[in-house]
């Protein structure tokens, strides 16, 4: 997954860069490390890779399996913590790299817009839903740790990390079928994508089954239609970021 990393320190309140980083590594990384309080061993953690994606508020919604040891686990303590580290080409060394850890609560999720928000991102989730008795859950953090790289870390409230965002679902949803309609009259073969979300931080799109993650940061001319056609087909020719995961 490519435009995970979180933007460089600005020099200023280092609070606001670290809570930057976090919303910015949070929205961009799509899959991370779920561990749970284990029920076949008590008092001992359960890690599982997960994807993710986020619902209009920044919440995770997470499709899991009612076979899963880590969707058990949650059914009996919803207790959990979501880890995402950024992408190899930021550092060497994994320790360099900005990394987040989101201590929350899992609950149940039957609302079909986190349900269809989610299959946008990874639309194989649709028949696991409806035919393989997966279910979604969202994580309700509780307080967030983030590390930036070398004596950084700080732990940040969920307000900090829960960044109000602009963009409704309905709003989301007029922008995402103008940019696919405009995309689909002038995309050619090499650089076939489709933009599944976007919000007030940046777009994801999807491209030959990989997801991309576009910071607005990096689209000259944001929020502008033509602007973001123009830098989503220029990631989309350069090549994927990073296999889509299933669910």
């Amino acid at each position: 997954m490519t435009g995970d990393k979180a933007p460089a320190a600005a020099g200023g309140d280092p609070a606001a860069d670290a809570a930057d980083g976090a919303r910015a590594l949070w929205a961009g990384r799509l899959h991370g490390v779920l561990s749970t309080q284990s029920q076949a061993h008590p008092g001992y953690p359960f890690g599982s890779v997960v994807p993710y994606c986020l619902d209009h508020a920044g919440h995770a919604l997470l499709l899991l399996s009612h076979l899963a040891q880590h969707r058990r686990n949650l059914d009996a303590d919803p207790r959990c913590a979501l880890t995402v580290c950024a992408g190899d080409d930021t550092a060497d060394d994994v320790q360099q790299r900005p990394r987040l850890t989101v201590i929350a609560e899992a609950k149940p999720d039957q609302d079909p817009d986190h349900l269809a928000r989610y299959c946008r991102y990874y639309p194989g989730g649709r028949i696991y839903a409806e035919q393989l008795n997966f279910a979604l859950y969202r994580l309700e953090p509780l307080r967030a740790h983030y590390n930036g790289g070398f004596a950084t870390a700080r732990w940040l409230g969920r307000d900090r990390l829960l960044h109000a965002r602009r963009l409704d679902a309905g709003t989301e949803s007029t922008r995402l079928a103008r940019l696919n309609a405009a995309a689909e009259t002038s995309r050619n073969s090499a650089a076939a994508f489709e933009v599944v979300g976007i919000d007030d931080h940046g777009l994801d799109l999807r491209r030959d089954g990989h997801l991309v993650r576009l910071p607005a940061a990096t689209v000259p001319g944001w929020p502008d239609p033509d602007a973001i056609l123009g830098s989503a087909a220029t990631a989309a020719t350069a090549g994927p970021g990073g296999h889509l995961p299933k669910p």
